[in-house]
């Protein structure tokens, strides 16, 4: 049998365009459901930024109202202050530059010392460091007659002392000892002049004598400390 088409017409062309009808509607409810929210970012966004701008006048209003700070003159006192913490500072500096770690001396001494050398004496002595310039005090007084300005004089140096008996000199390091040819003493003077913290390694004196049946060789080596210690 033939199929027999029994809808009318015009059902027939309601039924095409009702598809198409239904996807116009919904693109335009997603078009209008994304301006509407853009819209309300945009309005958050701007009340935001309308309160910051609140705050911030506010603030600012706040740090012009604060009177500026009075600066206090200097009082002879706190002159006298800073000038004294100044020379103390001088006089740490000072020492901290004419100290020697022996420790680490005697160490690098020992690392190079050969093993056909034996030592009888030792001596040493850190350099004595300049003592710190006392800087110039002024005091002005607070009179409106007169002003009075006061310079300290240079102290004078103190006496010196002449060296006690067997006492190092400040800056110098001293071995003795016993060994058995020139060669030894030689090498010994070249590993003394690699050692940091000595410098200008110099042989005092090489003398030749009998030890029962061996015949040894007695030095003095004198040498400079540098001041720290050496690296």
């Amino acid at each position: 049998m033939r199929a027999v088409n029994l809808l009318p017409a015009d059902a027939k062309q309601r039924k095409s365009f009702q598809g198409p009808g239904l996807i116009v509607i919904g693109t335009v409810v997603l078009a209008a459901v994304v301006l509407g929210t853009l819209g309300m970012s945009y309005l958050s966004a701007s009340n935001s930024v309308a309160d910051a701008k609140t705050q911030l006048a506010g603030v600012q209003a706040q740090i012009a109202a604060v009177p500026p700070a009075t600066r206090r003159p200097v009082s002879a006192a706190d002159q006298q202050l800073a000038s004294d913490r100044s020379t103390r500072v001088q006089a740490l500096n000072a020492a901290l530059t004419g100290r020697i770690a022996w420790d680490r001396v005697l160490r690098q001494v020992t690392l190079v010392l050969p093993s056909d050398v034996w030592l009888t004496d030792l001596t040493g002595a850190a350099p004595v460091a300049p003592p710190p310039v006392a800087p110039s005090t002024t005091a002005t007084s607070s009179s409106s007659s007169s002003s009075t300005t006061t310079t300290p004089s240079t102290p004078a140096p103190a006496p010196t002392t002449p060296a006690a008996a067997g006492s190092s000199t400040p800056g110098t390091f001293t071995i003795s000892g016993y060994t058995y040819s020139q060669e030894s003493v030689a090498r010994l003077l070249a590993r003394l002049a690699a050692v940091p913290s000595l410098s200008n390694v110099n042989l005092q004196s090489s003398v030749a004598q009998d030890m029962g049946n061996q015949t040894v060789f007695q030095f003095h080596i004198n040498a400079s400390v540098k001041s720290g210690g050496g690296a």
